[in-house]
């Protein structure tokens, strides 16, 4: 009886565990998926910039043009550091993300 008690006294601590551990894995999925929708993102918007500035540089776009795709560029930039300073800010005292 005392040994069936502690079986099931085990059981229910592992499946607490489990279910901490499900959300907090969830989260890091997410956040790696983020993590690399934004790194995406940027390496886009880098070749359009670079792709941008040749074809300034060849007369065919303006640099109207150039500057809007520079700014596209710098915005990806920014939402990446962003979204990185809040997973670290959230996991610097100890939070799951």
């Amino acid at each position: 009886m005392v040994n069936a008690k502690a079986q099931v006294a085990a059981r229910e601590e592992a499946v607490a565990q489990y279910r901490q551990a499900v959300p907090t894995a969830i989260r890091d999925v997410e956040s790696g998926l983020a993590q690399v929708r934004y790194s995406r993102d940027q390496a886009e918007a880098g070749k359009a910039t670079d792709w941008m500035r040749a074809s300034h540089e060849r007369g065919a776009v303006s640099y109207l043009d150039l500057l809007d795709a520079e700014r596209t560029r710098l915005q990806s930039e920014l939402a990446a550091q962003r979204y990185l300073a809040t997973v670290r800010l959230i996991k610097a005292p100890g939070g799951s993300w």
